[in-house]
């Protein structure tokens, strides 16, 4: 559909679970002629919460949330989150099934105000590493920050 924003998104962390493991999310968006792509780093965060963060971001970047957005992301916990999992997070005072406090809620709640503020939104989950063009393009983002980020040193 041509009247409608294209997202993808993407996240990594690399020695993911480490304390001082690399992190980095990055997003592209595009509407018509218009296209924009940011990215950013840091250590010690999580593989799904730069997932997250890169979908965060990218909602922030839209300006006209009236304008239907199709969000694409390879992360099956975030679309999975968002769509289905948030609803009894919500009812349940933010528990998980395991009757354990949901981890990075402070993300998801993040998360669900931007996807509210939407007027139209679909989540597409694409397969990571397959031959999709903004998935690429993202994932190259994402390893581009990470080694910025060691270049730079602490």
């Amino acid at each position: 559909m041509a009247n409608e924003i294209m997202v993808y998104t993407d996240g990594g962390a690399r020695g993911n679970g480490k304390e001082d493991c690399v992190s980095a999310w990055a997003y592209t968006l595009s509407y018509g002629e218009h296209y924009k792509e940011n990215k950013g780093a840091m250590y010690g965060a999580t593989n799904n919460q730069m997932e997250m963060t890169a979908i965060i971001e990218a909602l922030k970047a839209i300006k006209n949330k009236t304008i239907p957005i199709k969000l694409h992301s390879d992360s099956a916990y975030c679309i999975t989150g968002i769509t289905s999992w948030i609803h009894n997070w919500k009812k349940k005072g933010w528990i998980n099934s395991k009757k354990e406090p949901v981890e990075n809620k402070e993300l998801w709640i993040e998360m669900d105000k931007l996807v509210r503020e939407c007027t139209s939104i679909e989540f597409v989950k694409v397969k990571g590493h397959a031959d999709v063009q903004g998935n690429i393009r993202v994932d190259a983002l994402v390893n581009l920050a990470m080694d910025e980020l060691i270049a730079e040193g602490r």
